[in-house]
C-alpha cells in the first residue's frame, strides 16, 4: 500500500508507488522498509496478462529486486474467490500492557539457529547482499556476481531535495496544509477566522513560509502555535506574528518598548516561555516579539476556530519538557512537532527535560489518538517535525524501534554494561540503515547515549 501514479508507455501501463508501509516481501520474506519505492509494468494479451515490478530499497535491496508473475482471465469468477476483503483493524490482547512491543533481547531469541539448520542457510549467505542470491556465487570464496547487464533504471525521476530557503506546500486534509522545507515542516490551518500556523521554522525561512501562505490566503493570520522551544521551530514567530492580527484587539509591545502593535497571538505550554525568557542578566536566544503571548500550564488546551476544535495536548518530558500535540479534530490530522520525525532518531534534548520514556509516551499518545483508514492507509494524518506526511502505521513502526532500543539498553544497563559498552554492542544496529547518521547535529551516537543518560536517571 502507498501513493501511486500511472501513466501509459503505449499499450503499457507504468505505475510508480512511494510511502511503501514496512513490511516484508511475500515471495522471500525479505524485509521492505518505509523507503521502498515500485515501478510496475502492467501488459495485457488477449485474456493474458502480465505483471512486473521493480523494487528498490535503500536499506535493505544492495540491487532491484524484479519479480514478474502472470494471470489468465476466468469472466466467472465468484466474489468469494477475490483475496481482496474488507478488514477492521483491533487490538486487543488482554495480558499486554499499553505500548509493550514484543521482541526478543540480544542473544534471547530461540529460533535462530533452528531455521538457519533448516533452511541450510550459511551466514555469509544470509549478510552477504546481493552477490550471495546467486548460482553465480561460490560458498567457499569471496562473493563474486556474473555481468546481469547493468542496473534497472526508474521509469520517473525522483525529485531532488528542497534548495535551502525554499517551502513548498502539501495539501493534507479539508484546508490544512503541510508545508515543507529542509529545516522542518510547519502545519497551516485555513478558513473564514483567518489562519492558524504550528512551528514557523527557522528564520531564514520565514519570507518563504509567509509567501506559502500568503498564496493559499489573503485572510490574516490570527495565532502562531509552537511544539517546543527550538530556534528552528520558532525562528518566524516575530515575522508571522506581525504579519496577522487577533480578532479582539490583543497587542505585543516590541523589545524596544517604544511601538504597540496588533499582532496574532503566539500560544505554547508554559514551558516554552520559560525557555526562550532567559532569567535575569542573561540573553533570550528569541526577541521579545517572538516569545509566547499566551501560555497553558494544564495537560490540554483547547478552542474553535475556522469551525474545528483545536486541542493542545502537553507532552512532559519527551523531546524537551514543553512538547504539544495540535489535534485538528474534523479534519483529523496532528502536528507531531519534533516527538516525531522520519528523518532519523528521536532527538532527546536531556539538558530541557526530555526522556527516552516521555517520548515513547508522545508516541503513544499519538496512537491513541489516530484511526486508521483502509488497508491501514490513510485515516489520521500526522505532520512530523521533520520528514514526510505520516499515517497511524507509521507512527506504530517508528515508535516499535523506538521500544526495542530502549529494552535492548536498558537490559544492558541491568546487566552492568557502561555507556562505551552499550556503544559498542551497537543496540540500534538493524535500524541504522533507516535512521541511523554518523555525522550531523544529531548522530546514532548520540541517541543511544541520551536513551542510556535518560534510563540512568530515571533508575536513580
Amino acid at each position: 500500500m502507498g501513493f501511486s501514479t500511472g501513466r501509459w508507455s503505449g499499450d503499457r501501463l507504468i505505475v510508480e508507488t512511494t510511502h511503501i508501509k514496512q513490511g516484508w516481501h511475500r515471495r522471500n520474506g525479505v524485509p521492505a522498509s518505509d523507503l521502498t519505492t515500485m515501478t510496475e509494468h502492467y501488459v495485457r494479451h488477449d485474456n493474458r496478462f502480465t505483471h512486473i515490478e521493480v523494487i528498490r530499497d535503500p536499506v535493505f535491496l544492495s540491487e532491484p529486486m524484479v519479480k514478474s508473475q502472470h494471470f489468465e482471465l476466468v469472466p466467472r469468477a465468484l466474489p468469494s474467490d477475490n483475496w481482496l476483503w474488507p478488514c477492521t483493524p483491533v487490538v486487543e490482547v488482554a495480558t499486554r500492557d499499553p505500548g509493550d512491543v514484543p521482541h526478543h533481547l540480544p542473544g534471547t531469541n530461540p529460533h535462530i539457529e533452528p531455521t538457519r539448520a533448516e533452511a541450510a542457510l550459511l551466514i555469509a549467505g544470509a549478510e552477504g547482499g546481493a552477490e550471495t542470491t546467486y548460482p553465480e556465487w561460490d560458498t567457499d570464496g569471496p562473493p563474486r556476481t556474473a555481468p546481469r547487464g547493468g542496473p534497472v533504471e526508474t521509469a520517473v525521476e525522483i525529485p531532488s531535495s528542497l534548495a535551502d530557503g525554499e517551502v513548498r506546500i502539501w495539501p493534507v486534509r479539508n484546508d490544512v496544509y503541510m508545508l515543507v522545507s529542509n529545516a522542518g515542516n510547519a502545519t497551516v490551518q485555513l478558513g473564514e477566522d483567518g489562519v492558524l500556523v504550528v512551528d514557523t521554522m527557522p528564520a531564514e525561512y520565514v519570507d518563504a513560509l509567509l509567501a506559502a501562505i500568503e498564496s493559499l490566503t489573503d485572510r490574516p493570520i490570527r495565532y502562531v502555535v509552537n511544539t517546543h522551544a527550538d530556534n528552528a521551530h520558532m525562528g518566524g514567530n516575530e515575522t508571522l506574528a506581525r504579519a496577522g492580527s487577533t480578532r479582539t484587539g490583543g497587542v505585543v509591545v516590541n523589545t524596544i518598548g517604544e511601538d504597540i502593535v496588533d499582532t496574532a497571538a503566539i500560544v505554547a505550554h508554559e514551558n516554552v516561555l520559560i525557555r526562550v525568557s532567559a532569567p535575569t542578566g542573561e540573553s533570550s536566544p528569541l526577541p521579545y516579539a517572538a516569545w509566547p503571548t499566551e501560555t497553558f500550564f494544564n495537560e490540554r488546551r483547547d478552542f474553535p476556530f475556522n469551525d474545528e476544535g483545536i486541542v493542545l495536548l502537553h507532552q512532559p518530558a519527551a523531546h524537551t519538557d514543553g512538547d504539544i500535540l495540535a489535534f485538528f479534530r474534523r479534519s483529523d490530522v496532528i502536528a507531531a512537532g519534533d516527538v516525531y520525525r522520519t528523518t532519523g532518531y528521536p532527538i532527546i534534548d536531556i539538558e530541557r527535560g526530555g526522556s527516552i520514556q516521555g517520548t515513547l509516551d508522545a508516541l503513544n499518545t499519538i496512537i491513541e489518538i489516530a484511526i486508521p483508514g483502509s488497508d491501514e492507509q490513510g485515516g489520521t494524518m500526522i505532520v512530523p517535525g521533520h520528514g514526510r506526511l505520516s499515517d497511524e502505521i507509521d507512527i506504530v513502526e517508528y515508535r516499535n524501534m523506538v521500544t526495542i532500543v530502549r529494552d535492548r539498553i536498558r537490559h544492558m544497563i541491568d546487566s552492568g554494561l557502561s555507556l562505551q559498552d552499550v556503544r559498542a554492542a551497537r543496540p540500534t544496529y538493524d535500524f541504522d540503515a533507516r535512521y541511523g547518521a554518523d555525522e550531523g547535529p544529531w548522530t546514532t551516537t548520540d541517541f543511544v547515549d541520551a536513551v542510556y543518560e535518560s534510563l540512568r536517571a530515571a533508575a536513580q
